[in-house]
């Protein structure tokens, strides 16, 4: 009885599969282009996935053609028995092959051979030309006559980093536990402005030589210094001092709104190394010195980026304590940047160099070679007049401090 039923209803499902293939046909174009649509790799239709999965054919089907949200142990279930193998995908015209993960309704999870995460919107019943360009690229086709199709879209900073999460096999908590604010980015535009700080500027330097500087190309700065959580999200490890009031996982604590810390300059382009390597929507990098200030005055000409009054700097930085504090807690910037004044130390991407006002005033980058990487913006463990937005530090890049962080800026790929 239990069989017979199956026969049937697995034949309702292909009936529906070539009605909706029909209707398809007869309704939109069908050009060589979208001939050429990805299928699967083997055989294109439902029933042929399923029969290479060793368990639950026509469940595994039902849940394909209702794109059921599934619940983590089904989710388990399913790797432990078939892994992600079993369902082998590649793309237009031939092109690179990934694995589908999991689907919800509305998106699904997949994973390159090469080890990179996308999260996908699913639209449903659509042909589309393989190879068509723009911000939405049709990625695959799932499906026989259904015409069912995936379309990559732009994940979100927080996407990017729970889809790092899954590959990585970090607790779920840690992320979950993390702020909005440590995953987005403002864009900052082409602009110029006065760099280093004027002779009258209290507490100044002498290699704060005021110089213009012009920023042609735009780019994207985090709102916050890099967190544990996603520090750890990308590493699996958690070198930070300040992390005794953590999560516990895996041996080690992870406080998730902190910033990440006692990480040198080195250790900040391996994370940087990992990021890049774990998803293709950004390239993401450390702020050039030029960069950093551009976004820190966020248009101000005055010491602080809310004027010139250090005691009014308790409302904008954590300093002059005993240790880090959660990141944004105080107020912003006018771009809407956090921590730009205080919390930790900020490593750029620039050598230092004493006489940086005599280099290319248009995006500079500093000097090819040098000892010692620049620092910015102060820490927790200074005063405020350290905190000074023109204000240079510098130390050797392979220097690690409880003082001493960085934060991100990015670029979409392909720009």
């Amino acid at each position: 009885m239990k069989l017979a039923k199956r026969i049937c209803t697995i034949s309702l499902l292909l009936a529906l599969l070539t009605a909706t293939y029909s209707r398809a046909e007869e309704s939109l174009p069908v050009s060589d282009k979208a001939r050429t649509c990805a299928r699967f790799l083997s055989k294109t239709s439902f029933w042929h996935l399923a029969s290479k999965v060793k368990f639950g054919h026509y469940r595994l089907v039902r849940e394909i053609m209702e794109s059921r949200v599934l619940e983590a142990p089904e989710l388990r279930k399913r790797k432990e028995k078939v892994g992600e193998g079993h369902l082998l995908l590649t793309t237009p015209k031939g092109g690179k092959e990934f694995y589908l993960v999991e689907f919800t309704e509305n998106e699904a999870l997949i994973r390159t051979v090469d080890g990179k995460y996308y999260r996908i919107q699913i639209r449903d019943s659509r042909m589309l030309p393989a190879g068509q360009d723009g911000p939405y690229r049709p990625l695959y086709a799932l499906g026989d006559g259904s015409h069912t199709f995936f379309e990559t879209t732009p994940l979100s900073a927080r996407g990017i980093f729970e889809a790092i999460a899954t590959k990585n096999k970090i607790d779920s908590q840690v992320l979950a536990q993390a702020k909005p604010e440590s995953f987005e980015f403002v864009e900052f535009g082409p602009g110029k402005f006065m760099m280093g700080s004027p002779k009258e500027e209290t507490s100044r330097h002498s290699d704060e030589r005021q110089h213009e500087v012009i920023i042609t190309r735009p780019f994207e700065m985090a709102k916050g210094p890099v967190t544990q959580a996603l520090w750890y999200t990308v590493k699996a490890a958690n070198p930070a001092r300040f992390k005794d009031s953590g999560i516990a996982v895996a041996g080690d604590k992870v406080d998730p709104n902190k910033p990440i810390e006692n990480v040198s300059w080195e250790d900040a382009q391996a994370f940087i190394l990992a990021l890049n390597e774990s998803q293709s929507e950004y390239t993401y990098r450390l702020p050039t010195e030029a960069e950093w200030e551009y976004a820190a005055r966020a248009g101000t000409t005055t010491a602080y980026s809310f004027g010139n009054n250090p005691k009014d700097m308790g409302d904008y930085a954590h300093f002059s304590n005993q240790r880090t504090t959660d990141i944004a807690t105080r107020k912003p910037n006018p771009a809407g940047l956090f921590d730009m004044h205080g919390n930790v130390w900020e490593w750029v991407q620039d050598w230092y160099d004493s006489n940086y006002h005599k280099g290319n005033n248009v995006d500079p980058i500093g000097p090819s070679s040098g000892s010692r990487r620049v620092l910015r913006g102060g820490s927790w463990y200074y005063v405020a007049r350290e905190l000074r937005s023109a204000r240079r530090y510098y130390a050797h890049p392979r220097v690690r401090s409880g003082v001493v962080g960085f934060r991100l800026v990015r670029t979409r790929r392909g720009q």
